[in-house]
Parts: C-alpha cells; sequence; structure tokens
C-alpha cells in the first residue's frame, strides 16, 4: 500500500467533512459510535436523497444520550445496522471507496467543544478499501454482500495484518481500526511539528518588527515596579516588582535564543508540500513507538533530528535524513514497517492500548501548544505584518507611560 495522502483539521472540520459527502456519487460507508450532531446526520441524509448508497453500523447510544432519527435513513433505503457489542475503537466514513475520514465525530458540530480531537481525511483506495470490508464484516451474517468476494482478506499489506484463527471477525475487526489510530497519532505528530515550525517563524518576525521595542518597555516596566516597591515596600509592590522582572528575564532569554538558532529558509508553497509529505513517510519508519525495544535510542534520535528539520524548514536535511532513514544500519534488529505483526490476542490489545495512551499524550500536548499566548495570537492573525505596527503604536504608548512615570518626583523628594 502506498503513503496515504492525509490532512488533519480542527477548526474546518465539519466543513471538511460536508464537502466530501456532498461530493459522494456511490456509496458512504461509515461505523459510528455513540452520539452525533445534527449536521453529520443531515449530510448523510442529502446523500441518500442523491440515490447514493448509505450505510451505516452503529453502536447503540450510551443511555440517557440523545439520538438520532435514524428510521428516517432506513425510510430512504440506507442499510442501518446495530452491533450487540462494543467493537469500534474510532468513527470512520468511507466516501466512494477512496477517501477516509476518521476521528472525533462525537464532538463535531457548527461550534466545537474544546476537547475536539480533530478529522483525519485520508485519500488512499487501498486503505478505503480495507476499512469498507472491515465495517461490512461487522454486519450479521445475513447482512454481509453476497457477491462471492472474500471480504475477510481485504486488507493491505502494512504492518497490522489481519488476525487468523478463532474469533476472526473481533480481531479484524480490530486491524483495520489500529491503522486508522495509528494514521491519526502520525497526523497528530506532523500537525504538532507544523504549528511549532509556525511558532518558531512568528517569534523571529515579531523579534525583527518590534523585538527591540518590546525588550525597552519591559524595561522601563521593570525599573518602574523596582522602584515603586523601593518606596512602598509592601508586599503587593513586591509583588508586582518580581512580576516584572521575570517578564524581562523570560522575554531577554526568548530574544537570546532567537537571535542564536540559525534563520529559517523561505520554502515555496510545493517545497512546503513535499516537506509535509516527506515527514510523514520517514515518521512512519522511525517514530519510536513502531520499533523493536532494542533500537529504540536510535530511533528516537532519528526522529528527534527530523522534528528539527521540519520545524526549522530545513528541506534538504530532511531529504539527507531519507537515506539514512530507510537505509541506515540502525535498521538491524527493527520491526520492519511492511511486516506483519504478531497475531495474537493480547499482541492486538496491546498495541490498541499503546496507542491510546499515546493519542492521549498527544491531545494532551496539542492542547498547551494550543492555549499558548504566542499560537493564541498568530492563529487569529492573519496578517502578521499589520500586527506588529498595531502592537508597535501600543508600545510606545505604554514605554512613554513608563518612562514618565520613572522621572516623576516622588513624594518625598517633593516634599
Amino acid at each position: 500500500m502506498s503513503a496515504p495522502t492525509d490532512s488533519l483539521f480542527f477548526a474546518d472540520a465539519l466543513g471538511e467533512l460536508t464537502q466530501h459527502l456532498d461530493q459522494a456519487r456511490n456509496s458512504v460507508v461509515c461505523a459510528a459510535v455513540g452520539a452525533y450532531g445534527r449536521a453529520w446526520f443531515d449530510a448523510l441524509l442529502s446523500c441518500k436523497r442523491r440515490g447514493v448508497e448509505v450505510t451505516l453500523v452503529l453502536e447503540p447510544p450510551a443511555p440517557g444520550a440523545q439520538g438520532l432519527a435514524w428510521e428516517r435513513l432506513s425510510a430512504l433505503g440506507a442499510r442501518v445496522h446495530w452491533l450487540e457489542r462494543h467493537t469500534l475503537q474510532t468513527p470512520v466514513c468511507v466516501v466512494d471507496a477512496t477517501v477516509v475520514i476518521s476521528g472525533d465525530f462525537p464532538s463535531l458540530g457548527l461550534v466545537l467543544e474544546p476537547q475536539f480531537k480533530g478529522l483525519l481525511v485520508q485519500a488512499d483506495a487501498g486503505l478505503a478499501q480495507a476499512c469498507e470490508d472491515g465495517i461490512l464484516q461487522l454486519l450479521p451474517s445475513e447482512s454481509a454482500p453476497d457477491d462471492g468476494a472474500d471480504h475477510t482478506q481485504a486488507f493491505p499489506e502494512t504492518d497490522l495484518a489481519p488476525y487468523n484463527g478463532p474469533d476472526r471477525r473481533g480481531r479484524s475487526a480490530l486491524q483495520w481500526q489500529l491503522l486508522l489510530l495509528q494514521a491519526h497519532a502520525l497526523a497528530l505528530d506532523a500537525d504538532m511539528a507544523e504549528m511549532h515550525r509556525q511558532i518558531k517563524a512568528f517569534d523571529r518576525e515579531q523579534d525583527a518588527s518590534i523585538g527591540a521595542l518590546l525588550r525597552e518597555f519591559l524595561d522601563a516596566k521593570r525599573r518602574y515596579f523596582q522602584q515603586l516597591h523601593a518606596q512602598a515596600a509592601s508586599a503587593g509592590t513586591q509583588t508586582q516588582a518580581q512580576q516584572a522582572q521575570d517578564d524581562f528575564d523570560r522575554y531577554t532569554a526568548s530574544q537570546d535564543a532567537i537571535a542564536s538558532a540559525p534563520v529559517l529558509p523561505r520554502l515555496a508553497p510545493e517545497e512546503q508540500r513535499d516537506m509535509k509529505l516527506l515527514y510523514r513517510k520517514l515518521a512512519m519508519r522511525c517514530h519510536p513507538d513502531r520499533v523493536d525495544e532494542g533500537v529504540k535510542s536510535s530511533a528516537q534520535a532519528l526522529f528527534q533530528r527530523l522534528q528539527n528539520s521540519y520545524e526549522t524548514n530545513d528541506l534538504a536535511s530532511m531529504r539527507r535524513l531519507q537515506t539514512e532513514i530507510l537505509e541506515g544500519p540502525w535498521l538491524d534488529g527493527a520491526a520492519d514497517p511492511a511486516a506483519p505483526a504478531p497475531t495474537g490476542r493480547d499482541t492486538g490489545a496491546q498495541a490498541l492500548a499503546a496507542l491510546q495512551d499515546r493519542l492521549a499524550r498527544q491531545h494532551q500536548a496539542r492542547e498547551q501548544i494550543v492555549r499558548s499566548p504566542t499560537w493564541r495570537t498568530l492563529s487569529s492573525q492573519s496578517n502578521w505584518s499589520l500586527w506588529f505596527e498595531q502592537q508597535a503604536s501600543f508600545l510606545q504608548a505604554d514605554l512613554q507611560r513608563y518612562t514618565d512615570a520613572l522621572h516623576k518626583p516622588s513624594p518625598e523628594t517633593s516634599a
């Protein structure tokens, strides 16, 4: 199977999902868990009204959860099936057997919840076929498609090959879902690396535009509160003086780090696209969670170098790493991403637990980035130059205010 072309969506997730469903021409096959929003349900209704074949495999919602009128879809001819036991680890929609959409469907709506974990869209026919066949395997035997095809052997050649042996349906159901969770984890790595890259670019442009002025302002503020504390000597002024000193020290340290960092090269749009695809390809080979224990330290070192090259726009370095990652001697004893995984039940459960733990840590790390002041600023400002000009005006006014206060005679002096 070729490497999937994928994109992870957050703020624009609902629009992306409805766009793909609106463009569906032949079939939509979904496996879903729990309660879902009206927008997704309405998009499926629209598909069926246009003559698209819609198949839904649903787990019953939790007791007390608000349900949707699935019988409306059934009345239009959609195939709606309810599972008797919990077998789904991630919701997924397969559109026209070519596009796979997975992720946080339960939180999807016109207003996204703060904990929304994103939707992953993968344009990969091999993966789409694996997921569609995997979903159809979940149907009761009398509901399975009677087309003569062997739907139990449709998984692509990946590191998560189908299980054999007893309880094949339950084990196979885990396989294609592990593929999706694994792809989501890799996409999150790339997404956070891109966020770090943007933060570094923003910090450098800010330093070049208003860095000197901001430092002068923080210094004047620091000296003002030190003077105020020297005059009043109260617990409140001490706290203010310490906070102003800490702000100045942190900014000075960040300026020094920016000054010592290499200048980020500017990449053309096609180079940025190539860089993202290359990052995901190489991350699949050297991520520490995907290799044997004996080479985890080597993989970790390579992965960190890969992330640093990506975050600093160093496409040339990434291309050099490509040879080292794909052909280097460190691969001796490493897990081959193209080889089947062990097929035991415990191994599958362990792989699932490890992926779920990894995803939880990733979402927590991403949330910390999203809540950071720098990210809140750069993500809300489309024109950085204009924002820097506005901030310069504000800083000039505040600097003048603190400068005037510093030179204002104290009550003791005037007396």
